[in-house]
């Protein structure tokens, strides 16, 4: 049966070449038993004509078939088969794909039927890539190299955000409509915490230089996964909260799940002072029957400071 390595060996502007010649004019004397439109289907080369057309085609030695995948559809074909698989669903083939020697053949209106039937539509693979396009994981880890050999960088700096800087706008519009690459180069923005100090930065990608840094007054950073974690073993070690946990009758602090919440702002009237890094925890009682949500325990409100890594006030309501 027909391998990877059996299929069409040509460069690719051969292949497209000569899947337009064969597409316009069809293959002399390979001409379906199936008939199109009320005709004999014109039959073209399968794998070169579909990688002409932006697919990518892989042949399934264990199942016989092939897997033809394209902006979003995913196809499997059987050789001599009229019914096909798209995207998990099942469709009739006009005519079916057959094989001449070592060579797979489909007809000329195999891509219309199954690539313009609308499926293909979920995924537009993109053919250059854009300059609003997230930041891939080397250019994070170039961002942040850059940072770390800046000056600027010590033990305990926290990065809660690195995102792609957006160039000018009339720059990507005139992307979008001629293809150009903006003239600014690639860059990112940074924002790190230094304990409950905010920080913003701006790297150039290209350049591999820091361009700003720059301390934000009376900016409060984002909560991280490792604030979870604090907040958690907080209370699991806290003589206060147990206090009032054993008053609910809740004795195993192992089953308290605790959720995090930003403090708000009441111009000090809860008694917090504001440019402190603090969460208000909630609780929950993990019963065993999986929905812990179900379970929240009243009454009970505790103030955590995130840098002290300590409780510091708890609201019991009763």
């Amino acid at each position: 049966m027909l391998s990877p390595a059996a299929l069409l060996k040509r460069t690719p502007l051969a292949r497209l070449a000569l899947a337009i010649a064969l597409g316009t004019l069809g293959l002399p004397g390979l001409q379906s038993n199936a008939h199109a439109h009320g005709g004999a289907a014109e039959m073209v080369p399968l794998q070169s004509t579909l990688e002409a057309f932006g697919a990518t085609v892989k042949w399934d030695d264990y199942a016989d078939v092939f897997v033809i995948a394209k902006d979003g559809a995913y196809l499997k074909v059987k050789p001599d088969s009229k019914v096909a698989v798209l995207n998990g669903k099942r469709m009739e083939l006009t005519v079916p794909v057959v094989f001449k020697g070592k060579t797979a053949f489909m007809s000329k209106d195999f891509i219309n039927q199954v690539f313009q039937s609308g499926l293909d539509k979920t995924f537009v693979i993109e053919t250059r890539p854009s300059p609003l396009n997230p930041l891939s994981a080397d250019e994070i880890n170039t961002a942040v190299e850059i940072i770390k050999t800046s000056g600027h960088y010590k033990p305990g700096l926290r990065f809660t955000e690195i995102s792609v800087y957006t160039p000018p706008k009339d720059q990507v519009w005139n992307f979008i409509y001629t293809g150009q690459k903006p003239a600014q180069p690639r860059q990112a923005n940074i924002v790190v915490l230094d304990g409950k100090h905010v920080i913003e930065g701006q790297v150039d990608l290209d350049s591999k230089t820091l361009l700003s840094w720059k301390p934000i007054e009376g900016a409060h950073g984002m909560v991280l996964l490792d604030d979870f974690a604090t907040v958690q073993s907080v209370i699991d070690t806290s003589p206060e909260y147990a206090q009032a946990l054993a008053k609910r009758g809740i004795t195993d602090i192992k089953k308290v799940v605790t959720t995090p919440l930003t403090v708000g702002y009441f111009d000090g009237k809860d008694g917090l002072t504001q440019d402190k890094r603090l969460l208000k925890i909630v609780s929950y009682l993990d019963v065993g029957d999986g929905n812990y949500w179900a379970h929240p325990i009243e009454g009970l409100v505790a103030v955590v400071d995130l840098e002290q890594k300590k409780l510091i006030k708890v609201e019991d309501g009763g």
